[in-house]
């Protein structure tokens, strides 16, 4: 034993170092070319972290996820040892990943106490290996269970602080409607952004304008007040709890919705829209997702841009 390492048990102080300490210990005992924690979603395969012999994968990577193979151990939420890739039956059995080729193959989903898929860990290796011992299939299993509960208490925990972060300050909060204001919404871009890549997840970023005579046109303040509470119950009861809803301005808002994929976010748009219809009140939407290869402040930007374009196509 190295006893030099280990004079000082002192307690990791992060997620990352956490997680890259148990991907250290599975290439102590498992011996892989590559291990891997990792996302797939919005199309994309995002390392949150990995232990590379070969120093090609680095954390924060991402991937086209072209291959079905991917996407079915992703999916089957099942535990798969492949000591020989090449011989197995399943024709979608990829050759290579990322340049790397694929002989040997472990992968175990990563598990919420919700039941939700977080991610995958993964070992790969160029060579066929050995059958995998009992001994080292309880480590995979045992390392990704620890990994899953280290992942879901970070969520957790973050979600915690934005919470906390709405509540205690006024001057971050909209009076009127409760809803983080201007400023929070500002100073949450990039906690957000950190959080996003430390899980390797995307978020559908939507900035949606009430299309309401503005207080210029001499509505009575509390006609025009009553409209902004009315606006943001209208939201909340169309999103998630989960979800941040922001008053950016005196008739639009910003929204934050993590864990949505690319093909959620049609949806999403015509559910608020239809929501704000039912009320009798028309919305300028613009949503734009924020993926791995980009960033939320990106996001954001191609959000309101895209709300401008919806509002003058509604006026043409």
């Amino acid at each position: 034993m190295d006893t030099h390492e280990h004079a000082h048990p002192h307690p990791f102080t992060s997620l990352e170092e956490s997680i890259a300490a148990l991907l250290a210990s599975l290439q102590d005992f498992v011996p892989m070319r590559l291990w891997m924690v990792s996302r797939i979603a919005g199309g994309r395969w995002t390392v949150i972290d990995a232990e590379d012999r070969g120093a090609q994968i680095k954390a924060g990577a991402s991937f086209p996820t072209a291959d079905p193979f991917c996407r079915y151990l992703a999916a089957s939420r099942h535990p798969c040892f492949m000591e020989d890739a090449s011989a197995a039956r399943e024709p979608a059995t990829p050759n290579e990943w990322a340049g790397i080729a694929i002989r040997a193959y472990v992968g175990y989903p990563l598990i919420s106490h919700r039941k939700e898929t977080l991610a995958t860990l993964c070992g790969i290796d160029e060579h066929r290996q050995a059958p995998f011992t009992l001994r080292q299939r309880r480590l995979v299993a045992t390392s990704a269970r620890t990994i899953g509960l280290l992942l879901t208490h970070a969520r957790s925990l973050h979600e915690s602080r934005r919470f906390r972060r709405q509540l205690k300050s006024p001057t971050e909060t909209d009076q009127l409607t409760g809803l983080p204001n201007l400023l929070a919404w500002q100073n949450m871009i990039d906690k957000e952004e950190a959080a996003l890549m430390q899980h390797g997840e995307n978020a559908l970023v939507a900035i949606v304008e009430v299309q309401e005579p503005a207080p210029a046109d001499n509505l009575p303040s509390l006609e025009w007040d009553s409209y902004a509470i009315r606006d943001a119950a209208l939201l909340k009861s169309q999103l998630r709890h989960s979800d941040t809803i922001a008053r950016v301005g005196v008739n639009r808002y910003a929204l934050l919705m993590r864990r949505v994929t690319e093909e959620q976010e049609q949806h999403l748009s015509g559910k608020i829209s239809q929501g704000f219809a039912a009320a009798g009140v028309a919305v300028a939407i613009g949503c734009a997702m924020r993926l791995p290869c980009g960033s939320l402040a990106e996001a954001v930007r191609m959000a309101d841009i895209r709300m401008y374009n919806a509002k003058l196509r509604a006026s043409a």
